[in-house]
């Protein structure tokens, strides 16, 4: 479920949010190495059109040939107009780059923004004074994060804790500052396994609390 983030729109807060909360409170993992960029040419005859293709001719030059490149259609005043859409896969050494860049945003700020960045981080969590992983971390946690004029994110974490105990409170505490995020109660679930052990099923903080107050 995408939702907005702490520091709205401003790029640059976000940024330095997610920086940080990866540095205080996650160990990253390889599980989602995902850094991508999408980048929408110009139509043409729309006022935007030329300084749209400079922004693309730039991705080209810092990213080099994008990973795969798809067809956009559009229909304005009942004629069809085509216009290409790349898709690049970047290195992690690349994303202060691709970061800088979207920063200056070196387009028309009254027209759709020609570039969207998408970072996805994948990370167990650990604890923040101790720097060590918690225990019994069965999945690893991720999210993503999406960067254009509308910000947003859409996060899947796995705390690792049997349910709303003391302990659990006080580690949301501990995190709760640096997640670049807010999370709500009605957002919490409770990972139970099924009968054969072989998946997991999740249920809301209220739900669980009834049952096992029933046991």
């Amino acid at each position: 479920m995408n939702q907005r983030l702490k520091d709205g729109n401003n790029i640059q807060l976000i940024w330095d949010r997610v920086n940080t909360f990866l540095d205080k409170c996650a160990i990253q993992t390889d599980h989602f190495p995902n850094f991508e960029v999408y980048g929408y040419s110009g139509i043409e005859g729309d006022v935007s059109f030329e300084e749209t293709n400079r922004v693309i001719d730039d991705l080209f030059e810092m990213f080099g040939k994008p990973k795969t490149t798809s067809k956009c259609y559009h229909i304005i005043n009942g004629k069809e107009y085509i216009h290409p859409y790349y898709n690049w896969e970047i290195k992690k050494s690349k994303l202060n780059d691709a970061i800088d860049y979207i920063l200056k945003k070196p387009w028309n700020k009254k027209t759709k923004e020609p570039i969207l960045m998408i970072v996805t981080f994948g990370f167990y969590f650990k604890d923040t004074i101790t720097n060590i992983k918690l225990p019994n971390q069965q999945y690893g946690s991720q999210f993503s994060i999406w960067l254009s004029k509308t910000c947003s994110v859409c996060p899947d974490l796995f705390i690792p804790f049997e349910g709303p105990t003391d302990q659990f409170e006080s580690y949301m505490k501990q995190i709760e500052e640096y997640l670049p995020f807010k999370i709500e109660e009605k957002q919490y679930r409770i990972g139970q396994a099924n009968k054969k052990g072989t998946a997991n099923r999740f249920i809301k903080f209220e739900k669980y609390n009834n049952t096992h107050n029933t046991q």
